[in-house]
């Protein structure tokens, strides 16, 4: 309890029902320092003061590192600053330098850039600081206070302590909470050592009664008990001790026991009950140095001898069996008096900050921003109708804490040092500006030495917020019915509870569901591209502008280039199918010189072509002619079409050309058909080597058909063969287009 100007105890440590301690108003670390700047790696850093700081504010001239921090002591609490613009690196259990018990233990090193911070707690069993919390920096350790618990936490036996041992906090399963104890008889017990070795020992003790009407104040502690004699043993002397109560079915408007239960056990009406309450005046000239509204101490001043309890100050149980409104373990009615912990201070229950505001919604960017009650609040749930700045805030006091929430569906900016507008002591300090979209916060504290208010923890908020990548998991990441989103709208990547992934949906119907349509392929692909109307799947080379799609829309399935390339079938790592940009198909070869150019044989009713002309000069040895060829199969029979355009320039009446069809490699098992030269020989054959085709023409140009069954003996090609009938100065030419059209009979 803490007594303000107006004489009333306010209570700045509660407990709520279920013995959680909660802290009413805004919390400040005071005791801040600012060392001379930083000109070399630092050994068992020790600036003047530290001992008593709460706060280290640090600058350096270049990137400086620290290796060990003097100062440790067992859960002690330290924020550590860079105000500077050169980066300040805590180096991770250095073992070449510094004193061991004065070295940091970290995931790694951890290095404050400007306008960042970190906050550290001494671990005296281990003899090291750890990182408990930071303010963006970019070390590699986790940030406690970005996780949010989804259930209840349960210690069982275990006890909530600073480093690991039987000592701190503990939770019986009644939910009375003990703090330096394992047995509880109240909501709320604190337990220390004492060397008191009288007959009677008490902390607190009440015990007074009033039994006659008194329209006064009855007070169950008003007194200055003294003892003054020069000599003698005096068995006990209480300052305090008494158990106040109302026995009378009379009205009682103030009951006030100290360290005792002060209790209503009638049916009268009590205006108001205090477990302790005093007031310290100065009325006089003279200088005070110190006053106390309450002050405990507790000392074993014998190195041998134990002490079994020791309270500072003990706060038991509300018992409640009726409707209670409010119950404070402690309240502290002035809300511009600050809290100070000289010692090291550690909490070993759940602190809560308490004091939320909704102010009315932002409809413009706001300077000096200070809305109603700003000045006793701890958080700000704000909501904007478009985005909104925020250029400064109001209500800084040094170490104040203070937490921005969006509950809205806008952007909120916090614009960092704005030095445009606002005024100058009431602006941020940060890495840049802050955006808060939708559900996400910031944590600041005021930092009074240069007047600014600074980030020192978020709730996933964007610009300079939180590195996730420092985070590393330790189990799998549930997500539920949420998205991966990058604003936190309903958006971006789902998963269901099979594992499928959804990108746009949140029904997936394959291992990989891309778009908004819901309903399930024929197959199960472990790729589904699901639109609601036109669906493309492109591929691109921006360097070199090419772009190929698959495609559907308005009843069509298609493939293909959708830039001015040509389009690839490819088999076994060869390009054997072309689709041109100008529309020429091509089979076995990559420039096709017609609509459908193909480089081979067509095995069903197809026809090869003889692409360019062929000459035979003075030769009468027969030879394969190019283009006309095809791999026939072991015993499989074919029938076949030969047409060879021919001419020759030269006299009337000479011998033209003769052809047979033993060009390829394939041998037959049979083998019948019939040879017609138009203006020439008629011949029936029954083998591969037979002048079928001979030509006594009467005109340059004669055309020759051939035409049979093949069943094929030996594997291998089929390919006509022509050459001159007799010598003859003017070439004979196979002219292109001569074709030959072949089918597999069975």
């Amino acid at each position: 309890m803490v007594c303000n100007a107006s004489n009333v105890w306010s209570s700045i440590l509660d407990n709520d029902a279920a013995g959680n301690a909660a802290l009413a108003h805004a919390v400040s670390l005071p005791g801040n320092i600012s060392p001379s700047q930083i000109t070399a790696n630092q050994n068992d850093y020790n600036p003047a003061n530290l001992t008593t700081a709460s706060v280290l504010r640090l600058t350096s001239d270049a990137s400086r590192n620290i290796t060990s921090l003097a100062g440790g002591a067992n859960g002690r609490i330290l924020t550590v600053m860079n105000v500077g613009t050169n980066p300040i690196v805590l180096k991770n259990d250095d073992g070449a330098t510094g004193t061991a018990a004065n070295r940091f233990a970290l995931t790694g090193d951890l290095t404050l850039a400007a306008k960042q911070s970190a906050m550290l707690m001494y671990d005296s069993t281990a003899s090291r600081w750890r990182q408990i919390a930071n303010g963006t920096a970019t070390g590699s350790g986790d940030n406690l206070g970005n996780h949010t618990a989804t259930q209840n936490v349960v210690l069982g036996s275990n006890w909530l302590s600073g480093d690991g041992g039987n000592e701190g906090v503990q939770i019986d399963s009644a939910g009375k909470v003990g703090v330096g104890t394992a047995t509880m008889t109240g909501a709320f017990n604190v337990r220390n050592t004492s060397t008191a070795s009288a007959a009677d020992s008490y902390a607190m003790y009440l015990d007074s009664t009033q039994s006659v009407a008194n329209t006064g104040t009855f007070y169950g502690i008003d007194s200055t008990p003294t003892y003054s004699a020069a000599s003698g043993t005096l068995a006990a002397l209480y300052g305090v001790v008494g158990v106040p109560q109302n026995a009378s079915p009379g009205t009682v408007n103030t009951i006030i026991g100290t360290g005792g239960t002060p209790q209503n056990t009638s049916s009268g009406t009590v205006a108001a009950m205090f477990g302790a309450m005093g007031a310290t005046y100065k009325m006089g000239t003279g200088p005070v140095t110190t006053m106390f509204g309450l002050y405990g101490n507790c000392t074993n001043a014998n190195a041998t001898g134990t002490v079994g309890t020791c309270y500072q100050l003990y706060l038991d149980n509300i018992v409640a069996t009726g409707a209670v409104t409010n119950k404070w373990g402690v309240y502290q009615a002035d809300a511009t008096a600050k809290n100070f912990f000289g010692g090291n201070t550690q909490l070993d229950n759940a602190v809560s900050l308490s004091g939320d505001i909704s102010p009315a919604q932002i409809t413009a960017n706001q300077n000096d921003y200070n809305p109603a009650s700003l000045s006793t609040a701890s958080v700000l749930r704000l909501n904007t109708d478009a985005s909104r700045n925020i250029t400064s805030l109001a209500g800084g006091a040094d170490g104040r804490i203070i937490t921005i929430m969006n509950v809205g569906s806008f952007n909120i900016v916090l614009k960092n040092d704005d030095g445009a507008t606002g005024t100058a002591a009431n602006r941020f300090a940060l890495t840049g500006d802050l955006t808060l979209a939708a559900k996400q916060s910031a944590i600041l504290m005021y930092d009074s030495a240069s007047s600014r208010w600074r980030q020192i923890a978020n709730g996933t908020a964007t610009g300079s917020g939180d590195n996730l990548g420092n985070h590393i998991a330790t189990q799998n990441i549930q997500l539920g019915s949420y998205w991966l989103s990058g604003d936190g709208g309903n958006e971006g990547v789902f998963v269901d509870s099979a594992g499928k992934v959804g990108v746009g949906t949140t029904a997936p119907q394959a291992p990989l569901h891309i778009g908004a349509g819901t309903d399930a392929p024929n197959d199960s692909p472990l790729l589904y591209l699901a639109g609601t109307g036109t669906t493309v799947l492109a591929l691109r080379d921006s360097s070199s502008d090419v772009e190929g799609q698959f495609y559907v829309y308005n009843g069509h399935v298609g493939m293909g280039s959708r830039s001015n390339h040509d389009f690839y079938l490819v088999a076994n790592d060869s390009e054997e199918v072309v689709l041109t940009a100008a529309g020429r198909f091509g089979i076995g070869t990559n420039a096709p010189n017609t609509t459908l150019d193909v480089n081979g044989f067509i095995e069903w009713k197809g026809q090869a072509r003889v692409s360019s002309d062929f000459s035979k000069t003075n030769d009468t040895t027969l030879a394969a002619i190019p283009g006309l060829s095809v791999a026939l199969e072991a015993g499989k029979t074919y029938s076949f079409q030969i047409f060879l355009y021919t001419t020759q320039s030269g006299a009337c009446c000479v011998s033209h050309i003769k052809a047979d069809l033993n060009g390829g490699t394939a041998t037959a098992t049979t083998i019948i058909g019939n040879a017609v030269s138009f203006g020439g020989s008629n011949v029936n054959y029954t083998a591969l080597n037979t002048s079928i085709c001979t030509e006594p023409i009467t005109t340059a140009t004669a055309t020759c058909f051939i035409a049979g069954t093949i069943t094929v003996n030996a594997a291998g090609t089929f390919s006509p063969r022509f050459a001159q009938l007799g010598s003859n100065a003017t070439p004979a030419i196979v002219k292109a287009g001569s074709s030959m059209i072949i089918d597999q009979i069975n």
